[in-house]
């Protein structure tokens, strides 16, 4: 009995698109939530993970739009999270455009984890010119960017009635 392309590519691959929408969709809940502590730990915490020198203003000043560029924070990385959560089915409500919003997200996430070569290179001829943090954070973008065109495989098979709710 002969398996269909769909078996064959899950069993190759036992890790399901399913898995790495759901992936993709935590790992941007978390990149969301992981700012918020920032309202709190103070600059020299902000300068360790890399913020950029307005929002350490912020910090210092005390800023209350601080608190905006937090919540706008959230609010992109939780739409980012929601788009893949409901492609893979977590949230039951097909979001509008999901297939165009969801490459969208790859590219962000990829393009930023790209970020890595530049990072790399500079690493290589100015050893102490490239923090670990910010190589770890390019690297995470590019893995979660992976996740997300992974995910859009399975997604790219379904017809468009199932998945952008047509």
């Amino acid at each position: 009995m002969a398996c269909k392309e769909g078996e064959a590519y899950a069993s190759a691959f036992p890790m399901n698109s399913k898995r790495f929408l759901k992936l993709s969709g935590y790992f941007s809940l978390f990149f969301g939530l992981f700012h918020v502590p920032f309202l709190f730990l103070g600059e020299e915490a902000a300068r360790f993970f890399s913020a950029p020198p307005y929002v350490r203003a912020m910090i210092r000043e005390h800023s209350p739009w601080l608190w905006l560029v937090v919540v706008v924070i959230l609010g992109v990385f939780g739409l980012f999270g929601a788009y893949a959560l409901s492609a893979a089915g977590v949230i039951r409500r097909r979001l509008p455009a999901l297939r165009g919003a969801l490459r969208v997200i790859a590219c962000i996430y990829t393009l930023r984890g790209l970020v890595i070569i530049p990072q790399l290179v500079s690493l290589a001829r100015y050893p102490a010119a490239v923090p670990l943090q910010t190589l770890v954070f390019s690297g995470v973008a590019l893995m979660v960017g992976v996740f997300f065109w992974l995910g859009l495989r399975e997604v790219d098979l379904a017809s468009p009635e199932a998945v952008d709710g047509a």
